[in-house]
């Protein structure tokens, strides 16, 4: 390994930064999704009708989480067919700019597909959520999907394509390693050589500074996944790398003695 410690410090700020960030946001959609959830208990014994639906959806126009409520209720009373319509018109209604709340339609609408419809009506389906969505955020829903059917011939065919199209992201290529690892777990697959030539190309597509990133996340996953001596060995070969210990010195020697702790 050949990693530049100038790179080890600014993707580790950025990467706090993001998650940080990342946090917040978290934090506001899980407070938007406990209201409307509150709101469909509260409602829940009215909810026995398309009318009582109409009703909620009317001031509630933007949520995903209600359309796919109202969704299941008529897949449930009326098939498929109905459902589909659902969807279709939630679609229309949602704020174009409400990018989350149209990637829960279409992902509900991905799961509609998979579970009462036809492959054909699927990939259609999947195509247009291509085309309405951020594509990087489709695949690894329809990869979610696939995974739960415990399908690891379409999950690896789906992760393919993503290292293809999107070979400068990291995630992606952890996405693809992480499908392999579970596969072994599984399926008790013997994927040695697979994720060894993986690893190597990652290591090739992805830019310089995205390689510690890379690398120590695979090391955390062969942890997780029961191979703690491949982990051990990958963090070692980092930290040996961009010489960890003597930044940890050098910070330490910079600090007052109070703030001292060793």
């Amino acid at each position: 390994l050949n990693l530049d410690e100038d790179y080890f410090i600014q993707t580790s700020a950025k990467s706090v930064k993001k998650r940080k960030s990342e946090l917040e946001k978290f934090k506001k959609e899980e407070q938007i999704r406990k209201q409307e959830e509150n709101l469909l208990n509260q409602k829940g014994e009215e909810l026995n009708s398309e009318e009582a639906y109409e009703r909620i959806i009317l001031s509630n126009p933007n949520s995903s989480y209600i359309w796919v409520s109202y969704v299941a209720f008529n897949m449930e009373k009326s098939g498929i067919d109905k459902a589909r319509h659902t969807i279709e018109r939630a679609l229309k209604i949602i704020n174009f700019r409400n990018e989350n709340e149209k990637l829960n339609l279409w992902t509900a609408y991905l799961n509609l597909e998979y579970n009462f419809g036809k492959e054909q009506t699927l990939m259609r389906v999947f195509e247009r959520a291509l085309q309405a969505n951020s594509p990087k955020q489709v695949y690894y829903k329809m990869i979610e999907l696939y995974k739960r059917k415990k399908n690891y011939d379409m999950v690896e065919d789906l992760c393919k394509v993503m290292v293809k199209k999107f070979k400068n992201s990291a995630r992606v290529w952890l996405n693809y390693i992480q499908c392999l690892l579970e596969k072994k777990k599984l399926l008790n697959a013997d994927i040695a050589e697979q994720l060894k030539q993986l690893m190597k190309r990652a290591l090739q597509s992805l830019p310089k500074r995205k390689h510690i990133k890379l690398l120590s996340q695979y090391a955390i996953m062969e942890f997780k996944f029961g191979n703690s001596e491949k982990g051990r060995t990958t963090f070692e070969a980092i930290l040996s790398s961009i010489h960890i210990m003597n930044l940890i010195i050098q910070y330490i020697q910079l600090l007052p003695s109070r703030w001292r702790y060793f």
